[in-house]
């Protein structure tokens, strides 16, 4: 009899690992074939590695037509690995290395909603659906992958010093601090905001009628925050990137910006934010006599909120805010999920998802390898008609003034070219390069709130690549100007020269 209840023990495990591994191998697989090109950021970023491996870190523009205004390279680390990543592998190597982080962050999230619900296959079911929407929205080239690591090892060892007061756990959260003061300081400030929650549920209050969660002693994570904040100043620029979050965000004009918008219910991010919502409040609605925990009470409102300010938190409440509010799950029995048994039709069928997810995932690898960087390799067409419209700009005599607009000043920079803006939007503001409201003027140009001539003759310019979609109040005033003449022109993209 005991025999029996041993195998049958067994065979209930290897039941929830298969379980488990299938949840957790799905979004690994979708990485490949989800992400099949670069984000644009990269084309600022490439150059910015390479400018600081061979000159040092820069202090005024090297990039854009403006050399004399000041800059931060708040993301100088991340710029030297995708620098050096791509030189030595290409845009595979690149595509390949997101992958291996987004593995890094599947089991990081795995093991920060496991140690909140303590439940194997609930945890790797939650972990699956949230990095889905994570590798279509956010696992792209940019600073922010590393940012997400961090955060979630800081989370992990918050909670596992809660759980077993470890004091020595706390003493890996200041270099995680200077991690990302230096992989992306315009998230550096999270790092201590995600303490917070941590903190006040710390605080020894106590109400009759409810039991508050457990929490950690709040000198030794008040020390924490001070060291925290402490080793922020080991970076290139100081206090200034360290500051950089309060003088690039929330500036007016810059939620034209979509991911720096508020989230719109009809938008992706709001629909999902909805539905999320939606589904939590039944839960809520249906259990009752939760055991209740301030921290993540704090961690699941505050993310919530951020993810309405600003379409790209969405990623911190999928990260943070959701497994917080897991917790409420942790009291619900779920003795059958983890004794769950596969029957042969149910592995048979595992079985055949794996493999179609492992065949899809190599093929779209295999293609990215052999077509190479010579090719098209996915690149769209708007890409393609900029690439022409550069090659007619290369076979010009004499300096180049070059106009272009925000989306694509960074890829023009990428092959060598000083346009009058790009993508990095926080260092066009006054309040970060003590020159000039750049971006304004830019965003006042595109309403047509400033006549196009008074801005062309401030500047200029004698050549000026536009897209007839984006800038159309440019295009058209140029088009009938009798001072500029079109020297190619595409679907989207005509390139001007003044006469």
């Amino acid at each position: 009899m005991t025999e029996c209840r041993k195998v049958e023990k067994g065979a209930a495990k290897n039941d929830a690992f298969i379980i488990k591994a299938f949840f957790l191998l799905v979004p690994v697989f979708s990485t490949f074939f989800v992400q099949n090109a670069l984000d644009n950021d990269f084309y600022f970023l490439y150059p910015t590695g390479e400018y600081i491996l061979n000159n040092g870190f820069p202090h005024t523009d090297f990039l854009s037509m403006h050399s004399s205004m000041e800059i931060i390279v708040q993301q100088w680390l991340s710029s030297v690995i995708y620098y050096c990543l791509h030189s030595l592998f290409g845009k595979t190597g690149i595509l390949v290395f997101l992958a291996i982080l987004n593995i890094v962050i599947i089991l990081l999230l795995y093991h920060w909603i496991r140690l909140i619900i303590g439940n194997d296959i609930l945890s790797a079911v939650f972990t699956c659906f949230i990095d889905i929407i994570l590798v279509v929205f956010f696992i792209v080239s940019r600073p922010q992958v590393f940012t997400y690591i961090l955060l979630l090892c800081e989370m992990l060892l918050l909670e596992k010093y809660v759980r077993t007061k470890k004091h020595f756990l706390l003493l890996f959260i200041p270099f995680i601090s200077i991690a990302l003061i230096n992989l992306h300081a315009a998230m550096w400030p999270m790092l201590l905001v995600l303490m917070l929650p941590f903190i006040a549920g710390s605080v020894p209050v106590h109400f009759k009628k409810i039991k508050l969660e457990a929490n950690g002693n709040i000198i030794e994570l008040l020390i924490t925050l001070l060291l925290s904040i402490g080793a922020g100043f080991i970076n290139p620029y100081g206090i200034k990137s360290m500051l950089y979050l309060t003088t690039s965000y929330g500036q007016g004009k810059m939620s034209v910006i979509y991911e720096m918008s508020p989230v719109a219910f009809d938008s992706p991010p709001g629909k999902i934010v909805f539905c999320i919502c939606f589904f939590f409040g039944l839960i809520v609605f249906f259990k009752k006599d939760r055991p209740f925990s301030l921290r993540f009470f704090l961690l699941f409102s505050g993310t919530i909120l951020l993810c309405l300010m600003q379409a790209k938190c969405l990623a911190y409440f999928l990260l943070f805010g959701i497994p917080a509010f897991l917790f409420v799950l942790r009291d619900i029995d779920t003795a059958s999920v983890r004794s769950f048994k596969l029957t042969r039709t149910h592995k048979i069928l595992l079985l055949i998802l794996s493999v179609v997810f492992v065949t899809v995932s190599g093929l779209s690898l295999f293609k990215d390898i052999r077509t190479g960087d010579q090719e098209d390799n996915g690149q769209s067409s708007h890409m393609i008609h900029l690439d022409e419209a550069m090659e007619v700009l290369g076979q010009q005599n004499g300096d180049i003034i070059l106009f272009a607009n925000f989306n694509d000043g960074q890829y023009i920079e990428y092959h060598g070219y000083h346009p009058y803006i790009d993508g990095r939007a926080e260092l066009f503001l006054k309040a970060n390069n003590k020159e000039f409201d750049y971006f304004d003027e830019y965003y006042d140009l595109h309403s047509s709130k400033i006549y196009y001539k008074d801005f062309l003759n401030k500047y200029d310019f004698n050549y000026l690549i536009v897209d007839q979609n984006v800038d159309r109040y440019l295009y058209l005033s140029l088009i009938h100007d009798a001072d500029y003449k079109v020297i190619y022109e595409s679907e989207d993209i005509v390139l001007f020269r003044s006469l």
